[in-house]
């Protein structure tokens, strides 16, 4: 190999390598908290979100593993997550247009577009 690709060769292995250290650093800081999703529920005056059925999903999908054994009633962070959509006065309206009952709210995370996954039950 000549030097010239010898060179050009190694920029570009060290390129992808700091692209790729530098994505999943990234990565790691798109995982939002519960206390942070209520936060984002609360505020947002134009949310933009998906409702997905908890039994929609394929039981060997880390969401279903997740939040399958919640109860919507009981759990401490289901229940802060209802007062926080009831608190939000557009997205609440939003879900039961689309006949959601908030009372059958799981979880909510962000989807990487910036906007919600809310799970039901």
């Amino acid at each position: 190999m000549n030097p010239f690709a010898k060179i050009a060769s190694a920029t570009l292995m060290s390129a992808i390598a700091f692209g790729s250290y530098s994505y999943a650093s990234d990565a790691s800081k798109m995982v939002k908290t519960p206390q942070q999703i209520d936060a984002i529920v609360k505020n947002d005056k134009a949310p933009r979100f998906n409702v997905v059925a908890l039994d929609s999903l394929d039981r060997s999908d880390p969401v279903f593993a997740r939040y399958h054994e919640r109860n919507p009633a009981k759990s401490k962070e289901s229940l802060e997550l209802q007062a926080s959509i009831k608190a939000n006065k557009v997205l609440s309206n939003d879900l039961k247009t689309q006949k959601v009952e908030l009372s059958n709210i799981i979880a909510a995370e962000q989807a990487a577009d910036g906007g919600l996954t809310i799970y039901v039950r």
